[in-house]
């Protein structure tokens, strides 16, 4: 035997002051997954205590060295009951209350004002989600940790949460506008189960959540707020990788709290039967629309029918008026609608739901609409405007463990065909399982359609006159609105609403021209899209107006 070394080490005695230090075990090696997102490659790590955390690279020119930070928690307004609803976004405002290392509302005023980057957050149906936008990249470590603590170690100050429950209960005074109500009704007339039927509000707007108390919130927080509900997701201008250790850190060692039961989540049964409801409403004309409840947004069919609902969105009535389609994806039970306005309105709708059963799309017709939908998440900027980016869309799919759909989807959209998306129709938009939602107009319409002297006043009416199908009254409301000297960001929202309405009446340099004006004022990356749609449907047009 040769005696190497290592080998007399082991065989001479030693004492206990020469037996060599035992090595730390090396660090268990953590995979690390990617998907691609357009030209963006995103990383992602399981933390062991069920966290999902992303990062990605920002190699732009004008990252300035800055980061960002998306926070996703898959609890939403589908986690309420009809006797809790607006729970969840109160919760959200709970979390700027502060914690024992963190004061209340400490949190902004350190990334805002300190290091003059953005703070905000938002509850939707499906998850809530927090955002720190361009902080300093060396910031990063200290601001997730700051996350992390107030996902795990609110005080639970009654004044501070009291005085946040008051902060709601004005904001929602001030947002609440009749077309939400509108789609209130609208998801509780369709939905029979699932959560997104309870979020209907008062007179006032209001929801519960202004006489809602501190253990029904902290019970939500305590639910809900867990690292295997949570994703978070860094964009760095540095290596990636390392943010995924700077996640790590700062969320790794957080715990939930023990012996907590997730509540169930119903899901929608088979459907029973076509069915039609009535609604009051202030709108000028009649509108009726025609809803399906359709698979969850992973079904093999998604991809089908949001092409559908594209080619759909392009199709006019007999007098010549757009439909009105939208495909709501949720990872609950989808939402397809097809909406029509006047007295004429449901009978187009039934000759268009019979056409498409009995003859399908053109071919033309799909790949028109599958070159739209084919690059819809790999176009979104990586992180401008926040809650609208890619980024935010990675981590709203990731917290589900959904993300690798957004890679997959220009794969998915180019599988589609006229066969597969006329089976999908007859498969999903089935006439026996319909709901015809009518909402009837308003007995004094000629007042109605009087441009109201009240300018928020006069915003309602333009919206509402666009939903109506009343084009020249919406454009109408938009331009009075435009000549009362809005602020930039009403501005870009108004003449791009406007835009979008000349778009949907084939008035393409109408459209052109007020998207071209908004972007003068703001540069977003929506609008640029809306304007690029526009020349090219001109384009197709054969360059008309």
């Amino acid at each position: 035997m040769l005696l190497t070394p290592a080998l007399l080490t082991l065989l001479v005695p030693q004492t206990p002051a020469q037996v060599p230090a035992a090595r730390p075990a090396a660090a268990p090696e953590r995979r690390i997954s990617s998907i691609q997102v357009g030209e963006h490659s995103f990383l992602s790590r399981r933390l062991d205590n069920g966290l999902r955390a992303f990062a990605v690279r920002d190699a732009a020119e004008d990252a300035e060295g800055r980061a960002s930070i998306f926070v996703v928690v898959s609890a939403g307004n589908r986690d309420e009951s009809v006797e809790t609803t607006g729970l969840a976004h109160l919760t959200e405002h709970a979390l700027y209350t502060g914690t024992a290392k963190t004061g209340d509302d400490e949190h902004d005023r350190i990334v805002m004002k300190e290091l003059g980057g953005e703070s905000n957050a938002s509850t939707r149906d499906d998850y809530t989600i927090y955002y720190d936008h361009r902080i300093p990249a060396e910031a990063l470590p200290r601001v997730l940790a700051m996350e992390a603590d107030r996902m795990a170690n609110l005080i639970w100050d009654e004044p501070a949460v009291l005085h946040e429950r008051e902060r709601l209960r004005i904001e929602e005074r001030n947002t609440w506008n009749p077309s939400i109500s509108r789609q209130e009704l609208l998801e509780f007339a369709v939905y029979q189960q699932e959560g997104y039927r309870y979020g209907r509000r008062d007179e006032q707007g209001h929801t519960k959540a202004p006489g809602l108390g501190m253990d029904l919130i902290r019970e939500f927080y305590e639910t809900w707020y867990r690292p295997e509900h949570t994703a978070v997701l860094v964009v760095t201008p540095n290596d990636p990788a390392q943010a995924l250790d700077q996640i790590e850190e700062a969320f790794g060692a957080w715990q939930g709290k023990p012996g907590i039961e997730l509540p169930p989540r119903k899901r929608e049964g088979k459907p029973f039967g076509p069915r039609t409801r009535r609604f009051e409403s202030g709108l000028a004309q009649d509108r009726v629309e025609l809803c399906w409840v359709v698979p969850a947004r992973t079904h093999a069919d998604t991809a089908s029918l949001a092409v559908l609902a594209r080619l759909l969105d392009r199709l006019k009535t007999s007098a010549g008026e757009p439909f009105q389609v939208s495909f709501h994806e949720r990872q609950g039970s989808g939402l397809f609608r097809i909406a029509a306005n006047g007295p004429t309105a449901a009978a187009e709708l039934e000759a268009l739901l019979e056409r498409l059963r009995e003859m399908g799309p053109a071919a033309e017709q799909v790949a028109d609409a599958k070159r739209e939908e084919r690059d819809r998440y790999s176009s979104l900027p990586l992180r401008a405007r926040p809650y609208f980016s890619m980024a935010a869309e990675v981590a709203r799919y990731g917290v589900y463990g959904e993300h690798g759909l957004l890679e997959a989807w220009p794969k998915l959209v180019d599988a589609v065909d006229r066969e597969s998306v006329h089976r999908a129709a007859k498969q999903h938009l089935d006439p026996k399982t319909r709901v015809m939602v009518h909402f009837t107009a308003t007995e004094d319409a000629e007042a109605a359609r009087e441009l109201p002297a009240d300018t928020k006043a006069l915003a309602q009416f333009a919206q509402d006159a666009g939903e109506a199908g009343e084009y020249e009254l919406a454009v109408a409301a938009y331009t009075e609105l435009l000549n009362r000297n809005p602020n930039r960001m009403n501005t870009v929202i108004y003449l791009a609403t406007r835009g979008q309405l000349h778009m949907d009446h084939e008035d393409w340099d109408a459209a052109i021209q007020d998207f071209e004006e908004a972007l003068t004022v703001v540069d977003y990356p929506a609008v640029r899209e809306m304007l690029k749609e526009a020349q090219r449907r001109k384009a197709e047009a054969g360059g008309g107006r």
